[in-house]
């Protein structure tokens, strides 16, 4: 009877545990590059400006701005970079009914979308 009783108890938590498992979200986009010179050379161990715009295109292909962000960041001895772009749960839901593009730039960008 004990058996039992220790099957059932299984049955029912192994189900919540899965569910609960399941329930954590992550609110960004991971990006990750290597930054290059003009000439193709490794940006290696430096702090870089890094611009990441994320945007979405109408039907006459105009780009409409979903989120930028301007990020200093540091290049390892490969002229790796990492950042996570942090994406709200409004803009999250423009991904769902959108193609979303990602631009990135190193330097500041200034010119914003109209």
């Amino acid at each position: 009877m004990k058996s039992l009783k220790y099957v059932l108890l299984i049955v029912l938590f192994f189900p919540l545990s899965t569910l609960f498992s399941q329930t954590t979200y992550n609110s960004g986009i991971a990006v990750q590059g290597i930054a290059r010179t003009t000439d193709q050379g490794v940006i290696a161990s430096q702090n870089i400006a890094m611009s990441f715009t994320l945007y979405h295109k109408d039907l006459n292909n105009n780009e409409t701005l979903v989120k930028q962000e301007t990020k200093t960041t540091t290049t390892d001895a490969y002229g790796v970079f990492s950042h996570t772009i942090n994406v709200s749960d409004i803009e999250s839901s423009i991904f769902s009914s959108n193609k979303v593009f990602l631009r990135i730039i190193q330097g500041t960008m200034w010119k914003i979308f109209s």
